[in-house]
């Protein structure tokens, strides 16, 4: 049985946190996202025709009056008549809440309404879904001169997809009360399932299609979280659920989560396997470790130790030592995926001077230096994700369309940046965007960091939901060994079997070397009855972020998904 002893833990987040935050984003951030919504409106553009006919016919039959106010009509730099509705703005979660969203109906304007609404929120806690839409699913990508361009794997090619910057202080989400910086993740879970409430309320034409949540990361609570609220809405409403929050726990179908925070201590044994694995590290090394400190359930032997931290919240010194000599021998990798490289060509956003950048970073960019000085603990904001692995070189021969974007974070900071495209898509002009908050901006429950998840997804697996768990192998933060290890232990404490659908490789066509490629592996634990089921799918050669390094396979998976193949 694993211990409770979280706040050794916890604490060790909040520092590490803040490190990570502070390389990530530098100071002004945190300045900027306690702007409120106070900003004078900016006058709308309306110099471009970038919607179709079908694209705005769409709009009026889906959405509200109020929700044609959010109606994108101008992107800045999309140089192309766009087939889709898209829908950006702010849904208020409570009397001070803003939470800002960005809506794209399905590619196919004639049967968008016949499809799926998909929710896809990042992690961190506390980084933005617009990560998401802009460098792993969404329907555009932003390039090095600004302009942008149609992005073949979309997930709106299969779904409407609503992505959220939840909770407030995240991205363009804000409020003009201190105490509204202050989250957790039933908190979270909560104000998002408000912020369903609203959104289908604002957009009544999709009302009665089928909900799905998905996620990453630090989603792997996020996204669990909020499911089990709408399924408790669902199974045992009271006088606290109105009609309309019912109808939306009604409408949940399923939930898919990549790469997620689950178990800190099986993450921490995912962690460590990956890096002895692909001989990272050497045995003696590792073995020590496991021996000393993998074996064991309780939480401290799985906790750093800074000289600075009150005594109180420092883990096991000979483990720390340990971890940390395993780091050394690791050298400055990416993490999250690793086997791809670190860009160190200047470019971009630049490293802040007081970043302590090794020499071949100097003058270059922020993921070189902050690699460089910071290594993960395995329970430090399991989500510097998509932040930590934004700007690397694409890899060499392949094209962006289905190979990795190198710079593609970098490119999207800067755009949402512009007062044009804060204009355009009605985001609060005062605002500072940036991929994550601060941890001094958005004071997340580093406790909530902690807990372990398998009694969350043993009340959706009960609640016979469609559940899918995806998984990058190339990922070390929350690599695949540590979600074989919780998900295979759950199944078998639920009775689950994987007797109908055993571990097989699934295959997939590649542009240039054709089919019978495999694309990864996976296999589904169920019921006798087939009624309670999850499903495991792993990703070969993806990093943290599916979607980010393997775009086409990430794609595959999502259709795979919904179409109830998976």
């Amino acid at each position: 049985m694993v211990s409770k002893a979280a706040p050794v833990v916890a604490s060790a987040l909040a520092a590490l946190a803040l490190t990570a935050a502070l390389l990530r984003q530098g100071p002004a951030v945190a300045l900027s996202q306690l702007a409120t919504t106070d900003a004078a409106p900016q006058e709308q553009s309306t110099t471009t025709n970038f919607l179709s006919d079908d694209a705005l016919a769409l709009a009026g039959e889906i959405a509200s009056e109020r929700g044609m106010e959010d109606l994108v009509t101008v992107l800045p730099g999309a140089n192309f008549v766009n087939s889709f509705a898209t829908f950006s703005g702010y849904l208020d979660v409570s009397d001070t809440k803003k939470t800002f969203y960005w809506f794209v109906t399905a590619r196919d304007a004639s049967k968008a309404k016949d499809k799926p609404v998909v929710m896809w929120t990042n992690g961190g806690p506390g980084c933005s879904g617009l990560i998401g839409f802009w460098t792993e699913m969404g329907p555009w990508r932003a390039t090095e001169d600004m302009t942008i361009e149609p992005f073949d794997f979309a997930w709106n090619k299969e779904a409407n997809m609503l992505f959220i910057e939840s909770p407030t202080g995240v991205g363009f989400s804000t409020s003009n009360k201190d105490a509204d910086f202050d989250a957790g993740d039933w908190s979270t879970a909560k104000d998002n399932f408000e912020l369903l409430k609203q959104f289908f309320g604002r957009f009544p034409g999709l009302a009665d299609n089928d909900l799905y949540l998905s996620g990453e990361s630090y989603g792997g609570h996020y996204v669990p979280t909020l499911a089990s609220l709408l399924v408790g809405a669902r199974d045992a409403p009271d006088a606290n659920v109105s009609d309309a929050g019912y109808k939306v726990a009604a409408n949940l179908k399923g939930i898919m989560v990549g790469n997620p925070y689950t178990d800190p201590v099986e993450n921490a044994h995912g962690m460590y396997g990956a890096y002895f694995g692909r001989s990272m590290v050497p045995a003696k090394m590792y073995q020590d470790w496991f021996v000393n400190c993998g074996s064991h359930s309780e939480m401290k032997y799985y906790a750093l130790n800074y000289s600075d931290w009150p005594e109180s919240i420092t883990g096991d010194m000979e483990c720390a030592e340990l971890t940390a000599a395993m780091f050394d021998a690791i050298g400055d990798v990416d993490y999250y995926g690793l086997d791809f490289p670190v860009c160190n060509k200047a470019q971009g956003l630049e490293v802040s001077a007081e970043t302590d950048a090794p020499p071949a970073a100097a003058g270059g960019t922020k993921q070189a230096a902050r690699l460089a000085a910071t290594r993960p603990d395995p329970y430090a904001r399991a989500d510097r994700d998509v932040v930590a692995a934004a700007k690397r070189r694409r890899l060499a021969g392949a094209p962006a369309k289905y190979g990795y974007d190198a710079c593609v974070a970098d490119y999207a900071t800067q755009y949402l940046n512009k007062a044009e495209v804060k204009n355009a898509i009605h985001a609060n002009a005062s605002l500072l965007w940036a991929e994550c908050s601060l941890p001094d901006t958005l004071r997340y429950n580093y406790d909530d960091m902690n807990l372990f998840m398998e009694p969350v997804w043993k009340k959706l697996i009960e609640a016979k939901l469609h559940l899918l768990v995806f998984s990058g192998d190339d990922d070390s933060i929350c690599g695949p060994i540590g979600t074989q290890d919780w998900l295979a232990r759950l199944a078998d404490e639920m009775g689950l079997s994987d007797a109908g659908e055993t571990w097989q490789a699934w295959y997939y066509v590649d542009p240039e070397y054709g089919d019978g490629q495999v694309g990864g592996y996976r296999v589904k634990y169920q019921s006798s009855d087939g009624d309670m089921a999850i499903a495991f799918a792993t990703v070969h050669h993806a990093g943290h972020e599916v979607p980010m390094y393997q775009p086409m396979k990430g794609l595959h998976v999502f259709e795979n998904y919904l179409n109830g193949t998976w």
